[in-house]
């Protein structure tokens, strides 16, 4: 079973460079971060927003372009219609110390859902070195289709900083005596994670440059009976911001550039 990430981070930021300002009107937060244009992102280029929603358009079982054509030395992605497909979701990045699940998670930053019904909770560090996933636990303590809970023996790096272009890594994530809808669970989630490609993202109503382009294949093996799935995901990042848009591949595609997506996900003011 592919428990695939949600990275929707967002922070204040504002630049001239075809990026909007920031202010108090329900479309971004106060500038705390000001992107400096350079191509990577920080730790303090990424900051953690607690409480704080960020807005996206969310369209489903939808066609996209992940490869982005050439505009002289830098690429272009064009994601920027708006259509009556599209919904308009949140996600809020919320502290963990108040959570039914806050024992498990002691050096946690934040939890964060990982889809847009919210039933599930992803738990994150963050320190000067990376963005860490700790582990899964579901929103309730007992839903309807029971309690998922369990940390990874040592935590896997989904960002580490600086992020930038041509890093690649494989992060391991071993699951034992966890719990998943409510029945025990053991087993290895293996995370390749490769930055390729920097150029600019065009999306409704905004544009991002330069924003940077990253693959993350999942791949979930239980220990014991069941079958291996795996999931791929294309984030586009920009500094101070964090996510500001996201593909998610249908199961087990094969295609890094896959061109139909599960999940289209793109920030919205």
């Amino acid at each position: 079973m592919t428990r695939l990430l949600c990275i929707a981070l967002l922070a204040a930021g504002c630049t001239a460079n075809r990026t909007p300002a920031g202010g108090n009107d329900g479309g971004l937060p106060p500038l705390s971060c000001l992107p400096n244009l350079d191509g990577r992102i920080d730790a303090d280029e990424l900051p953690v927003a607690i409480e704080l929603a960020a807005n996206y358009f969310l369209r489903s079982n939808t066609s996209v372009d992940l490869e982005g054509e050439a505009a002289g030395d830098e690429l272009v992605w064009r994601y920027p219609d708006e259509t009556a497909d599209d919904a308009r979701v949140s996600f809020t990045a919320t502290e963990v110390i108040d959570q039914w699940y806050a024992e498990t998670f002691p050096d946690a930053t934040f939890a964060l859902a990982t889809g847009a019904t919210g039933d599930l909770m992803g738990v994150y560090r963050k320190d000067q070195a990376g963005l860490w996933l700790l582990g899964l636990a579901s929103t309730d303590q007992n839903p309807p289709a029971g309690k998922t809970l369990y940390r990874y023996e040592s935590p896997v790096a989904l960002f580490r900083f600086p992020i930038q272009d041509g890093d690649r890594y494989t992060e391991v994530g071993v699951i034992s005596g966890g719990m998943v809808n409510g029945l025990p669970y053991a087993g290895t989630d293996t995370y390749e994670i490769v930055v390729d490609g920097s150029g600019e993202l065009v999306l409704p109503y905004v544009s991002f440059s330069p924003a940077l382009r990253v693959y993350t294949y999942v791949r979930s093996e239980p220990t014991a009976g069941g079958v291996a799935t795996s999931h791929r995901q294309v984030s586009f990042l920009f500094e101070c911001f964090g996510e500001v848009a996201r593909a998610t591949s249908q199961p087990d595609e094969t295609n890094p550039n896959f061109t139909n997506a599960a999940e289209l996900r793109r920030f919205a003011l």
